[in-house]
């Protein structure tokens, strides 16, 4: 107890051991918490991944259209999955902001191939066709935030001393738009998200926050890059990948 008083103190009168105060501050300010992701089976995921409500499709073989809900996910082999009755079953690739797969796949074999392309990493155009001849276009705009899912070993790097550590994040966005950032390392944690930039408060008790920090996708809408910083003098550069 006398050694973490002592530690503490330094904490208050010097930056001599940045990595130790680092530590205590964040021990004292934040609870530890369960470790998000441990046991996710998707190590990461693609740009697409999450929940796409109402997306539409409008055939170009006739005058037929409908609106489908769609949830991507990617699993620990790379291989995206679009849950959507409309397709049955459905793999494949996203490389980069393009997803081109397989659907309605039956005993291995697909009865129809489409692409999808992100726009903006909130909304994506598309083309469809399938061996019967029926084909057209396919638009969709997220129900959450392009930050939405899981976000392992994330970086940060402070620029005030040496120390960096790595954290998983999981974001998530409520029905009132407000995106959650659950991770060790920032506490309660609430922003919005605007385009492709994330600007929160983090380390939040009895509402308020005790720093902020901003988050930007980058062009291939699966990796990020950021700043924080905090009332005691803390920031530096934080970047994630799917």
């Amino acid at each position: 107890m006398k050694q973490l008083l002592f530690s503490a103190n330094i904490v208050l009168h010097g930056r001599a051991i940045c990595s130790l105060c680092v530590f205590l501050l964040v021990v004292m300010a934040f609870p530890p918490m369960p470790a998000m992701g441990q046991n996710n089976q998707n190590k990461g995921g693609s740009s697409f991944d999450g929940f796409w409500p109402k997306t539409q499709r409008q055939h170009t073989d006739c005058s037929y259209f409908a609106k489908s809900d769609i949830m991507f996910s990617t699993n620990a082999a790379g291989v995206t999955i679009a849950v959507c009755d409309a397709l049955g079953v459905t793999k494949g690739k996203v490389e980069g902001r393009t997803y081109v797969f397989d659907y309605g796949i039956v005993n291995g074999v697909p009865s129809g191939k489409g692409i999808f392309t992100l726009d903006d990493c909130g909304s994506f155009t598309g083309t469809f066709s399938d061996v019967n001849g029926h084909r057209g276009n396919w638009t969709g705009k997220r129900g959450g935030s392009p930050f939405d899912g899981f976000w392992p070993k994330t970086q940060r790097q402070h620029t005030d001393c040496p120390y960096s550590a790595k954290s998983d994040i999981t974001f998530s966005t409520n029905a009132a738009g407000v995106t959650i950032a659950v991770c060790d390392a920032l506490g309660v944690t609430k922003g919005k998200v605007e385009g492709r930039t994330y600007v929160f408060d983090y380390g939040i008790l009895n509402g308020a926050p005790s720093g902020k920090g901003t988050f930007t996708l980058d062009d291939d809408c699966r990796s990020f890059t950021g700043t924080f910083s905090d009332v005691n003098g803390h920031r530096g550069n934080w970047n994630g990948k799917r």
